[in-house]
């Protein structure tokens, strides 16, 4: 199978928002093996990844992209993931930084600086 860099929003009768990523991030196994499986409609499951691993993905996106809804959610998972859960997140940084060292270059420079706004948001 072939990725591309890309992702597709679409939507259930229900309104549900179904992201769906196709790229190669280079931490997709490990993505994949810690994803939880929901069935979406009957008999139609997917893989769930953890919100620590979507911060990953989604910093990626906001480093390239730079787009303002990427920040705002990557803002909104810091605020609702347990900081020690966002260790998971570092890792998975390292990791892309490892294995795709042009596009994920300051990725957790970035996290920290994100981390820090949430944080004066909060307060």
């Amino acid at each position: 199978m072939q990725r591309v860099g890309s992702s597709s929003k679409t939507s259930r009768p229900a309104g549900v928002i179904i992201d769906l990523f196709f790229a190669n991030f280079g931490i997709e196994d490990e993505v994949l093996q810690a994803a939880s499986v929901a069935e979406i409609a009957t008999g139609i499951s997917l893989p769930i990844v953890q919100a620590e691993d979507l911060i990953a993905l989604k910093l990626l996106a906001v480093s390239n992209r730079n787009r303002p809804r990427d920040s705002e959610d990557v803002l909104n998972l810091i605020e609702a993931v347990p900081g020690d859960r966002l260790e998971r997140t570092r890792e998975l940084l390292k990791l892309m930084e490892d294995r795709r060292p042009v596009t994920a270059r300051g990725l957790n420079e970035l996290l920290d600086e994100l981390i820090e706004t949430a944080d004066q948001s909060q307060s």
